[in-house]
């Protein structure tokens, strides 16, 4: 009971704090070493300790933190790994943090969990690599990739190391399975083997890799950007053709302005103004994505559409130039920003309206005062010039122009297949056409090409050795991996469960892997430790859930989990705010259940919601019967004065007192508190038992019953408090109670030894 007391001291007065100091944490830790000594078994306590240490910068009180965890947890493989760096940490120089790695490493290493070896030895390999030794740097790399699949950092290390060295995708695909396996749920490792995939002409994997990365991408409340959703329609487009890109863009757009007349139509019924409301007309895709549409009714030959989209395309356009040339007059952009932004709009629209063949007069009269200006830079000038002679049929000046640019751009490389195409050079602008559809495949300009060229029956676009070879490596990444975020249940369990731990409630929260392999756990890891618990607290018959606050855990004892292995933790869920509410109102029933939510994120309405692959469930309820709720002044007086019992070492009836006193200080009298007058007859009460009370009896009092900061009627008892000399109780006091500088507190411990 005394060690919660001074745990719970500790965690309130840090997280009073908007940003504890060093100092802060050097107190917690004095105070959470002292709990310790009267919870010797408590491995959470102990993790605390080495929180506490590590925020306060003491190395050796951390080593012994980790000790006491592995004493009472030998398989807490966290804080092994910590324990390692701790103890590397004391080396001065890179030789000797080598030789201490090496010793965890060599035969003294041998009974460590791989995955601790495996993290010890990439920390080696970094140092190598820091002092330019590659071949121990490769060794070491390569051991903890061994050790461990699930050491995402040695992967993505490893990936990035032999990216450049592989031949070919199919190599770059296969160190990005194994990126993939590290950590199933890296939506960026997705949408990487999507776009390699896409390029190498593997469309249906592709498509499979993509859109597991949106979904992880929604799944973590994370708005794909507008490129993701181009990269999308082109694989659409490649693996059903142009039409399917056609119609889903229409899909997209028309579903917007369809629901856009009717929230306005409903509003007009009711007589409501419909002015924060778009008009439809004035709705429109992205301008990337109208490029896509744009485009892809050129391939599919749906004229309507094609001309419907360049309409649009130009108005928003017209739109982007506004918003700049508004921004600049106002001072929030430079003109150079404006002219660089009207550029680069006016440049797509004129390429993609130059191929399709969809310019209306006016654009092209805009089109042609724009490129006039002085202010429009040279090189602008240069890469849009052709394309307003390719507009203007003029395609021979058009070439001429299109060969003085970078040969190696996509863009410039259409423009001259286009010249020759309409010059009559078939098979030149065929060579071209493919070379753009080959080597630009995940590109609005290779789709387009490709579909060119299919079109004309000159080129059937078979399946590559090295698309055949990506597509094997793909399939064999098997589709449970698809489904880990839409059915987290299938790999993941999550339980919580009341039970009696250290002498009071606590939840014990198991998670259980599933899964076909091992899985990596930790904060934003495919197992997430990080736990939310929700309180849903009834008074009596009244909730009270509002007015409590909600607990962040961390449960990462475990690096890995493998398969069918569980992670069992006991917490103790009262430690902060709410656990001092609910016992504060100790003159009714309190009964509290906790919702329990793994690897939370913030939701749309104020609340939290479960992170990608993340799980949720409930316990059962806690009641807490009521402390003396019918007792009146004289009888709290009485009990007050002979608390403890006959030796005053009865810790339960020393806390229940003390927490019954902060009640009828603290609480309005509806709810059992009492006048001014009867408190300050409890506290002379209980400050005249205080000096008989045993030392855990003390710490009790001081921790728990009010001080007269917060009721002026608790005088006598700080005053008793004030007289302390037990270092150990005295410490508890200094944090509670001290407040100016010529407190007798300070001053007592200032002439302590």
């Amino acid at each position: 009971l005394g060690a919660d007391a001074i745990w719970r001291t500790v965690a309130l007065d840090l997280r009073l704090r908007d940003e504890p100091l060093e100092r802060d944490f050097r107190i917690a830790g004095h105070l959470l070493d002292a709990a310790q000594k009267l919870a010797p078994t408590d491995a959470t306590l102990s993790r605390e300790r080495v929180e506490a240490w590590f925020q306060a910068a003491d190395n050796e009180r951390v080593i012994n933190a980790c000790r006491d965890i592995l004493r009472l947890d030998p398989k807490d493989t966290v804080a092994q790994l910590r324990l390692i760096t701790a103890q590397v940490g004391r080396q001065q120089t890179a030789e000797d943090r080598l030789q201490t790695y090496e010793r965890f490493l060599g035969a003294a290493g041998e009974r460590l969990d791989p995955s601790v070896r495996s993290r010890v030895a990439l920390d080696a390999a970094l140092i190598h690599r820091e002092r330019g030794d590659t071949e121990p740097f490769l060794d070491r790399l390569a051991l903890a990739v061994s050790l461990d699949p699930t050491n995402k950092e040695a992967a993505a290390l490893a990936e990035t190391l032999y990216a450049s060295e592989r031949d070919g995708p199919a190599g770059r695909l296969e160190l990005l399975s194994n990126l993939l396996f590290a950590d199933p749920l890296d939506a960026s490792v997705h949408q990487s083997m999507a776009m390699l995939l896409g390029q190498v002409g593997a469309y249906e994997q592709a498509g499979r890799f993509y859109r597991a990365a949106v979904a992880l991408m929604y799944a973590s409340r994370l708005t794909p950007p507008t490129q993701v959703g181009v990269d999308q329609i082109v694989l659409r487009w490649h693996s059903e053709g142009p039409q399917g890109a056609v119609s889903e863009l229409n899909t997209a757009i028309l579903t917007q302005r369809d629901f856009a007349k009717r929230t306005i139509e409903q509003l007009n019924r009711q007589g409501i103004p419909s002015t924060g409301v778009t008009p439809p007309e004035d709705l429109r895709l992205p301008i990337a994505l109208e490029q896509v549409r744009l485009l892809a009714a050129d391939a599919s030959g749906d004229l309507k559409t094609r001309f419907e989209s360049a309409r649009d395309l130009e108005r928003s356009v017209e739109k982007v130039l506004a918003t700049l040339q508004a921004q600049g007059s106002a001072g929030m952009i430079g003109l150079d920003a404006v002219t660089e932004g009207a550029a680069t709009a006016i440049a797509e629209m004129l390429v993609v309206t130059s191929i399709t063949n969809e310019q209306s007069d006016g654009l092209k009269a805009a089109m042609d005062l724009f490129l006039q200006r002085d202010d429009v830079d040279i090189i602008y000038r240069e890469q849009l010039m052709p394309w307003v002679d390719v507009r203007d049929g003029n395609f021979e000046a058009a070439e001429t122009k299109f060969l003085a640019q970078d040969a190696s751009s996509p863009t410039a490389i259409l423009g001259l297949a286009l010249c020759r195409a309409s010059l009559g050079r078939e098979a030149e602008a065929r060579e071209l056409y493919q070379r753009i559809a080959t080597t630009n495949r995940m590109s609005v300009m290779g789709a387009w090409a490709r579909s060119k060229l299919l079109a004309g029956a000159s080129w059937g676009d078979e399946p590559t050795d090295e698309a055949r070879t990506c597509t094997s490596i793909a399939k064999g990444v098997p589709p449970w991996v698809d489904s880990m975020v839409r059915e987290p249940r299938s790999f993941i369990s999550l339980d919580a469960s009341i039970v009696e731990s250290n002498g009071r409630p606590a939840i014990r929260i198991v998670i259980r892997n599933l899964s076909p392999l091992p899985l990596a756990v930790g904060p934003d890891k495919p197992i997430n430790s990080r736990i939310l618990i929700s309180p849903m607290m009834d008074v009596g018959l009244v909730s009270w859930s509002a007015r409590t606050l909600p607990e962040v855990l961390d449960t990462d004892r475990r690096l890995r989990l493998l398969q069918g292995e569980a992670v069992e933790v006991d917490i103790w869920p009262a430690l902060g705010y709410t656990g001092w509410l609910a016992e504060t109102l100790c003159t009714k029933s309190v009964r509290t259940r906790w919702g329990v939510l793994q690897g939370f994120i913030a939701g749309q309405t104020q609340t939290y919601e479960p992170g990608p692959m993340c799980l949720s469930t409930q316990t059962d309820q806690i009641p807490v019967p009521p402390i003396r709720p019918d007792a009146d002044a004289d009888k709290l007086a009485e009990w007050l004065a002979g608390v403890g019992g006959a030796d005053g070492t009865d810790e339960r009836d020393i806390r229940d007192a003390s927490i019954r006193l902060r009640a009828a200080a603290l609480l309005p009298s509806e709810l059992g508190g009492l006048s001014a007058e009867s408190v300050a007859r409890l506290s002379d009460a209980l400050a005249g038992r205080y000096p008989t009370l045993s030392t855990a009896g003390r710490v009790l009092v001081v921790a728990h019953a009010p001080h007269a900061r917060q009721n002026a009627a608790m005088q006598s008892l700080d005053a008793a408090i004030e007289q302390e000399r037990d270092p150990f109780v005295l410490a508890l006091a200094l944090v509670t109670r001290c407040i100016v500088p010529e407190s007798p507190l300070l001053q007592a411990a200032a002439q302590s030894s």
